[in-house]
């Protein structure tokens, strides 16, 4: 009995380690991209000055 359970246990750990790496690899691949000149963008604030987030 103690066999099936630690069978079990080290089935249950790999599966949650395969989980947890392709949850990692799935959240990487879909990060969202900035643009490449978003820092160079002119803003407009609210009272009509413009700036950049640079």
């Amino acid at each position: 009995m103690a066999g099936k359970l630690r069978r079990w246990l080290r089935e249950a750990a790999v599966f949650l380690a395969l989980l947890i790496a392709i949850m990692v690899v799935l959240d990487v691949w879909r990060a969202p991209q900035a643009p490449p000149a978003v820092a160079a963008t002119p803003l407009r604030t609210l009272t009509g000055e413009s700036t950049t987030l640079a």
